[in-house]
């Protein structure tokens, strides 16, 4: 298993691995507060990546994808990489993306997210502060961007810190998978989420709780 991530503002970018060029998909902002007067963006974007992103990986890609299935079998979807044609195995990159938007230093943070159940995935970067569990039932993530001591599988000790305006990142694979019958997802048209949306926890130092939450990424799937 590949484990890896960066950390800090919530974004997530979708990028097809080894693909060409791949367009952007802007999600829209969600503004919070906690226990703060005025409303602020601490989940920052959602997109889809370009080739030179998705280049700066590719070793790492293609280890992972080596590790986990047979990618001379993965297709590339069409010109973008959220609009895919049906029974087709597609791999994306997801990256999240963090950071501390306070004039003071956040604690314990912790992001999750989980997947669709036609998904698979893992960390491309090893060594980072992540709990990935695989399906079934589903995909789902939890990362601890302000973890002190990492064992491998588990924090031991969130007790770092963010500091003002600092920031990082999360790349992961996701791929379609085959459903129980043996047919490669997704086996219909229609629209689809990728993910149900990051959503980022921490402590103010008052030791206040906050929270924020992304929007999930749709993919359209087409008949050809």
């Amino acid at each position: 298993m590949r484990r890896g991530l960066w950390a800090a503002v919530i974004g997530v970018v979708v990028m097809v691995s080894l693909l060409p060029v791949v367009s952007a998909f802007e999600a829209h902002l969600v503004n919070v507060t906690a226990h703060v007067k005025e409303p602020f963006n601490v989940v920052k974007s959602m997109r889809l990546a370009d080739s030179q992103e998705i280049a700066g990986h590719a070793d790492e890609i293609n280890d992972t994808l080596g590790d986990h299935l047979n990618y001379t079998n993965c297709n590339p979807p069409g010109a973008t990489a959220d609009y895919v044609p049906i029974r087709t195995c597609i791999v994306w990159v997801v990256r999240i993306d963090i950071s501390n938007p306070f004039s003071y230093p956040i604690h314990n943070v912790i992001v999750t997210d989980h997947f669709g159940a036609e998904l698979n995935g893992e960390l491309i970067e090893e060594g980072m502060p992540v709990e990935v569990t695989t399906p079934p039932p589903q995909l789902r993530i939890t990362w601890y961007p302000t973890c002190l001591s990492w064992d491998g599988t588990q924090c031991l000790d969130n007790g770092g810190i963010l500091a003002s305006g600092e920031s990082a990142t999360l790349n992961m694979l996701v791929w379609t998978e085959k459903n129980p019958a043996g047919k490669q997802e997704y086996t219909s048209p229609g629209s689809y989420t990728l993910n149900s949306g990051p959503t980022m926890k921490w402590r103010d130092p008052q030791d206040h709780q906050g929270s924020s939450e992304g929007d999930s990424l749709v993919v359209v799937v087409y008949e050809p």
